[in-house]
């Protein structure tokens, strides 16, 4: 594995030049078939405050769930496929785990979590697709299969409204014991890696899967750990049965954690029944010597305006030594999701409690968190198709 990982780091040191060699050849390409470059982006700042029994500490932020960023993918059809490439950045607003009671980032912060995505995709039609450069990992999402539609407000990324406070002790004190480290969720995230992904199977009424491949190496920057997945696999699952749609994900890792390397799994299953909006989610993962959590949650989306749909979520995550061998740790989180269809809006409201404890050792306060704000999706620019020296515009909503 060690080999493996020095290899895939010395790969990405001539990433660029690679990447500038495939593209030369993607625009030589002369296919009949057309190109597409299609824009797209979010814009999603939010308000959060953090009471940690003593204190309470309000400021801007992103939402780390879906956060401001911009990006295009440049499409180029070939013989034997298709050649993507795709790039990706964020708005530089600091995201919330930036923050603690120690620490609080530039409001525009350019950090390590900055360039989302700058990769290459040949996709071809028989064996999948291949992916070289910054992405997602192939575990990245396997532990957020939700389909409640109230991620802004609450959801498995309990770490990422206020990852970066610590809890009090019940002296007062500032701990040791952030909110990341309470509750984490073993999932992939985005790295410089090579991936690969197998083709959707198709299994008739049992529904489609398909299993992600990557290797790739840390990335973190501060209290923020945008990767510590070093190789993995994902699998990704949907179907649907009768009124009800069914989504469900798993992945096995191996992390960098402290300089040493440690097998962690996570998976998650969200059920919806359709014409009633209700649906439920579950998730859980676990890290050898590093514990492990349950999440549930139910959901409920309903169209009870013109407005668009309207979304509530009620959660529950319990972590189990994922700090220590005895630690505990405890959170419950409501919230709502108002969607403005007109305007591709969002506006969102999420209220959390955090419950930590360690027995035998110090006891701790119980913290609180509101998050509220709003996203707006740029669609008026999905797609330019270029064909034959004119461009078409598409106003269909690719995302």
């Amino acid at each position: 594995m060690v080999i493996i990982v020095k290899t895939v780091r010395t790969l990405f040191c001539g990433l660029t030049g690679l990447l500038c060699a495939f593209a030369s050849v993607v625009w030589a390409n002369d296919s009949p078939r057309s190109s597409s470059f299609r824009l797209y982006g979010y814009f999603s700042p939010a308000v959060v405050s953090f009471n940690d029994g003593v204190d309470r500490y309000t400021r801007l932020t992103d939402n780390s769930y879906s956060g401001g960023r911009f990006g295009f993918w440049l499409d180029v059809p070939s013989l034997r496929g298709q050649t993507r490439f795709n790039f990706e950045s964020s708005l530089g607003i600091r995201p919330p785990a930036a923050l603690s009671q120690f620490y609080v980032a530039s409001l525009i912060d350019l950090n390590a979590s900055t360039l989302r995505k700058f990769e290459l995709i040949h996709d071809t039609k028989k064996i999948g697709s291949f992916s070289f450069g910054m992405g997602s990992m192939g575990s990245d999402g396997v532990s957020e299969s939700d389909l409640s539609g109230t991620q802004l407000a609450a959801y498995v990324g309990i770490a990422d409204t206020a990852g970066g406070y610590t809890f009090r002790t019940a002296s007062d004190l500032l701990s040791t014991v952030s909110i990341s480290s309470a509750f984490p969720t073993f999932d992939g995230g985005r790295a410089p890696r090579i991936r690969w992904d197998s083709p959707d199977l198709a299994l008739s009424q049992f529904g489609t899967f398909n299993v992600a491949v990557s290797f790739g190496v840390e990335v973190s920057d501060r209290n923020l750990v945008v990767n510590d997945a070093l190789a993995d696999v994902g699998v990704f699952y949907r179907n649907t049965l009768g009124t009800f749609d069914l989504k469900a994900s798993g992945g096995f890792s191996i992390a960098e954690v402290n300089g040493i390397q440690a097998p962690q799994s996570a998976g998650s299953v969200s059920l919806r029944h359709t014409p009633s909006g209700w649906s439920t989610t579950l998730a859980g993962g676990k890290r050898d010597d590093g514990g492990n959590y349950l999440y549930s949650k139910i959901g409920l989306k309903r169209r009870w305006s013109d407005w668009g749909d309207t979304a509530v979520p009620l959660d529950h995550y319990r972590g189990y030594g994922t700090v220590s061998d005895t630690s505990r740790s405890e959170s419950f989180g409501i919230g709502i999701v108002q969607n403005i269809d007109r305007s591709d809006l969002q506006f969102y409201v999420g209220l959390r409690h955090y419950g930590f404890d360690q027995p035998g050792s110090l006891s701790y306060r119980s913290s609180r968190s509101l998050i509220f704000g709003t996203r707006w999706v740029f669609r008026e620019l999905d797609t330019l198709r270029f064909r034959r020296g004119r461009s078409e515009m598409d106003w269909t909503d690719t995302e």
